[in-house]
């Protein structure tokens, strides 16, 4: 693709967004330019010395306003498009902004333009005035005559556009949104915080019930535990009373014994007993019998001729 079509294409690309955005800034600041149609000003469209940057665009504007000039004290007003400067030089003071920066875009070509006290014969390309001449009032032309339309400038330096490119403006932009985000973090911790505190407070109040009620829980279920056993006890084998009673009714089926000590500790009955004439090897073989017994041991005890029985009740 040849270059001067690439770098067309982008300056009506350009122009275009330009142009949205004079809509945008007409939107937003709706207030009208006072328009200066009296005042007999000079037009001088002149490119960009190379490439610029914006401010370099602005500080070329000026020295250009102040040296295209061909009046010693006077007033200026110029607009900068994507091609060049388009500058309104007049020997008076400017009472608002030309009318012809007012204007309405033209198409392309010639036009014999009549304002409110000047006939302007002007030339257009692109969207954008490139020659602009005052022309006596009784002027002989063959182009037609237009009246001309202010309802949209062409050539107004919009508010909008001037902050989107001012430095400043996004600066602004940049501490708002870095306010709006500290006071949100703010916000956030403080709602936390204030949250938290309110969690505590009603875990603080609620603790000594809940400490209360579990307690009572405790002891309701140690209670039962203690009121189940006392049911039970006379159908389970594993405590004293009839462990105790199990083995002494199988004792006295093999004849007479004595009794002398008893210990009972985790289902294990230990009995310290005087066999006499007790065959023990019967005895042993009819306690391993019994479902409720796990073991059954027995040996003597010491040099007094006794015997130690040990029985072992299993779950």
């Amino acid at each position: 693709m040849n270059s001067s079509v690439y770098v067309t294409r982008s300056q009506k690309i350009l122009d275009c967004l330009y142009a949205l955005l004079g809509r945008a800034d007409t939107y937003l600041w709706p207030q009208s330019n006072e328009i200066d149609a009296s005042s007999h000003c000079f037009f001088i469209c002149k490119p960009y010395p190379g490439n610029l940057s914006t401010k370099q665009k602005k500080d070329w504007a000026e020295l250009q306003a102040t040296a295209l000039s061909p009046f010693a004290s006077g007033d200026f007003y110029y607009f900068l498009t994507t091609t060049g400067l388009h500058l309104w030089v007049s020997q008076s003071e400017l009472n608002g902004v030309p009318e012809t920066a007012l204007q309405v875009a033209l198409d392309d070509g010639e036009y014999l333009v009549a304002g409110k006290h000047h006939l302007y014969h002007q030339v257009w390309g692109d969207g954008i005035m490139k020659e602009c001449v005052i022309l006596p009032d009784d002027t002989d032309s063959e182009l037609p005559k237009t009246v001309i339309d202010t309802s949209a400038a062409w050539a107004v330096r919009g508010q909008l556009k001037e902050r989107l490119t001012s430095g400043k403006f996004w600066i602004a932009i940049a501490s708002c949104l870095f306010f709006v985000l500290l006071l949100w973090t703010l916000v956030g911790a403080v709602t936390v915080f204030t949250q938290n505190n309110f969690a505590l407070s009603q875990i603080n109040k609620l603790d000594p019930l809940v400490s209360d009620l579990l307690t009572q829980q405790t002891e309701l279920a140690n209670h039962n535990k203690t009121i189940n056993l006392i049911n039970s006890w006379q159908s389970e084998n594993g405590y004293l009373p009839e462990s105790l009673g199990i083995i002494a009714d199988r004792i006295n089926a093999f004849g007479k014994w004595q009794l002398k000590e008893i210990v009972w500790q985790e289902k294990q009955l230990s009995l310290q007993i005087d066999t006499r004439d007790i065959d023990i090897a019967a005895l042993i073989t009819d306690l391993e019998s019994l479902s409720s017994v796990k073991s059954v041991g027995i040996k003597p005890y010491g040099n007094t001729g006794d015997f130690l029985l040990e029985v072992f009740f299993g779950e």
